[in-house]
């Protein structure tokens, strides 16, 4: 049996927060939740682990456009 942390939050990962492997780091300190990866991220303002160096690759999803509308009044 695996108790498996994050090692950014410390706490276990479930079926709807799962924890992933991201980089090259081994042991325990191989697991990070996603949400906790993504924000640290934009903390840090890097994009590689902090101990193995490893680049992390990354996948940008756009938002989808809002739908413009008009109204137009009478003069």
């Amino acid at each position: 049996m695996c108790f498996c942390v994050c090692r950014i939050c410390h706490c276990e990962g479930d079926e709807e927060c799962l924890l992933i492997t991201p980089c090259r780091c081994t042991g325990s300190l191989r697991f990070v939740h996603q949400g906790c990866l993504y924000q640290w991220i934009k903390s840090s303002d890097t994009r590689c682990c902090e101990l193995c160096k490893y680049d992390f690759i990354m996948e940008t999803h756009l938002k989808p456009l809002r739908k413009v509308t008009h109204t137009y009044t009478r003069l």
